[in-house]
């Protein structure tokens, strides 16, 4: 029987780790095949390409923070990158160096992240009006760059959108309008913060919400498993409506939320009170391993990374990292932070690496992806 070089490594990290041996992970991302994993990344006003398998670093000046990125469907050296709260989008590829402008429109901000729907062959961005402060998934053509399509969603800020196991498309929904989109960071709620699924390839039309019932929390980010699972971090939306984050209040920290079924409320994972007073602001990236029996969250302002059971809803172990982004890397058998320095950490959070990949201006954006080419 023939065995992929992939499943060979996978038994030498499954034996030498048995027989407590020091992995280096970087040398395991070398060996494993001839293809080059890369991790991406905003940076200040550059994009940011590491090579994981070579150990280098490509960056292109983009001229705004890339709060997010998405791979091109047919270009794999290409990416388009989305501000968070601004007019600025762009296309970069990272084989040519080309580096092309989006336009939002005058009268529309982009919201940091978008999907691309294969069906409509369009990248589905989230935008929101600056006039009205509706929320909007806005299709472009990856070829032209033009609208394709828009579709109202919710009455507020929108941000994260992913595809569901029924072929919806869920979107994380604020629930507030901005008072002044030169500063989107204060407003006033309009409904309650909830994930909203649209059905994009049906028409577009909004089919259900799963709203959260504290109006003090917003759900800005989450992850779906292959099991129906719905894991959503939530941000305190007291700096939202202009309260004093100060003052002591439970209300100045994120929160987990879990439905086990993506049909079932979003309720709040209970990670103990010791653990929970910890958490300072929003809990921000999250990222599943391999088989999504556990889920790692990062929560910058605090310094911690969370390890979560996904099927006892608990806390397996925290970290002190002040981590921005992570990622699951299915070469390494790890997860992989990212803010100043990119650092492996132990698929059980035994252990962290820093990995020797350089970049002076660090890897500061909130999310980072890992593509094979």
């Amino acid at each position: 029987m023939e065995h992929s070089r992939r499943d060979f490594l996978k038994y030498v990290m499954a034996f030498t780790a048995s027989a407590g041996i020091a992995i280096d992970p970087l040398r395991v991302l070398a060996a494993a095949s001839s293809a080059q994993e890369y991790l991406v990344v905003g940076s200040f006003t550059k994009a940011v390409r590491a090579n994981l398998t070579q150990q280098t670093v490509k960056q292109l000046e983009i001229g705004f923070l890339a709060h997010s990125l998405l791979r091109h469907p047919k270009y794999p050296h290409r990416y388009l990158a989305m501000e968070k709260w601004g007019p600025n989008a762009a296309m970069v590829d990272f084989e040519t160096d080309e580096v092309r402008k989006i336009p939002s429109g005058n009268k529309y901000s982009f919201y940091g992240h978008g999907r691309y729907v294969p069906e409509k062959n369009a990248f589905y961005v989230a935008r929101v009006s600056v006039e009205t402060g509706k929320g909007y998934l806005v299709a472009y053509d990856p070829e032209t760059y033009e609208v394709k399509e828009s579709i109202h969603v919710c009455m507020g800020g929108l941000h994260e959108c992913r595809r569901m196991p029924d072929n919806t498309y869920a979107v994380t929904n604020s629930g507030i309008k901005a008072d002044d989109y030169g500063d989107p960071r204060k407003g006033h709620r309009v409904e309650p913060s909830a994930l909203t699924f649209v059905d994009i390839v049906g028409g577009g039309k909004v089919v259900k919400q799963l709203p959260i019932e504290d109006d003090q929390q917003i759900i800005g980010h989450f992850e779906v498993t292959k099991h129906g699972q719905i894991i959503a971090l939530t941000s305190p939306s007291r700096q939202f409506l202009g309260q004093d984050m100060r003052t002591a209040s439970r209300h100045n920290s994120g929160y987990v939320y879990f439905s086990p079924d993506g049909k079932q409320p979003l309720k709040i994972m209970d990670w103990g009170h010791r653990l929970q007073t910890q958490i300072k602001g929003e809990i921000l990236s999250v990222a599943l391993n391999e088989d999504h029996t556990q889920a790692a969250v990062t929560n910058p302002l605090a310094g911690n990374v969370v390890l979560i059971d996904m099927e006892k809803q608990s806390v397996i172990r925290s970290l002190d990292a002040p981590f921005r982004g992570i990622v699951w890397d299915p070469v390494s058998k790890g997860y992989i932070g990212s803010a100043e320095k990119l650092v492996w950490i132990a698929p059980d959070f035994s252990k962290m690496t820093k990995l020797p990949i350089e970049n002076k201006a660090g890897y500061s954006s909130s999310h980072s992806i890992l593509e094979t080419v």
